[in-house]
Order: C-alpha cells, then structure tokens, then sequence
C-alpha cells in the first residue's frame, strides 16, 4: 500500500495489496472505500468479498516511501460466514498486529531493512 505522508497532497494508497488465499475458485475481491487515493489522514475502510465462509486468509500490505525505503505489514484474518472480511468489523488473528483495528493495515507497516538517517557530522 502506499500511504500518503502529506496533508496536501494525494496518492494512490493501494500499490500493492496481497490477498493470500489457498483456493481460488472464487472471485476474490479487495475494496478499499471511500477510494483508493486519500490524504494520508482520512479513514480507508478495507473489505474483501468472495471468500469461502469462515475461510483464513493474510492479508499483506507494501509501500515505498519517498527516499525508497520498503514499508510492509501483514495481518490474518477469518472471514464471516458470507465469506467476508471487513477491517472495521473483524479482528486480526496474527500478524503486525492483533485485534479490530480498521486501519491496522496502514499503521502497523515497519521497514523492511534498517534505515539510518545520514547526518552532517
């Protein structure tokens, strides 16, 4: 995913977003409401519709910030019995983080390497 790091400016959130599912006869499908271009401080709701009824997936997230670094999280999830996941509504079972946290996704991202920032000294 990537996240915006300005308040004026707009990007495109969901670069990449990974739906991790051992079967796929089904139509999969990832919404991110109310689009997938934000402000970095507006609310994205994330739902995934298509799953088998109470079917685990992991959900992965990726963003690439400005100076290149890697960004990601992950998160497990059991969908609902319409073969649902909604991040406001469904907890995380494992992952980067655990619990109902609608936009765990986003905030629970670390970087992928250590980054240390270059100083004048």
């Amino acid at each position: 995913m990537d996240t915006c790091f300005s308040h004026s400016t707009k990007t495109n959130l969901v670069k990449k977003t990974t739906v991790v599912s051992e079967e796929r006869t089904s139509q999969i499908r990832l919404r991110l409401l109310p689009s997938a271009r934000c402000l970095f401080d507006e609310p994205v709701q994330v739902k995934v519709t298509g799953l088998r009824s109470r079917q685990v997936v992991t959900m992965k997230a990726r963003s690439t910030d400005e100076k290149g670094v890697v960004f990601s999280s992950l998160a497990t999830y059991r969908a609902d019995g319409s073969g649902e996941v909604d991040l406001e509504r469904d907890p995380s079972l494992s992952g980067s983080y655990v619990g109902v946290e609608p936009m765990g996704l986003l905030w629970s991202m670390r970087a992928d390497t250590l980054h240390f920032k270059k100083t004048g000294h």
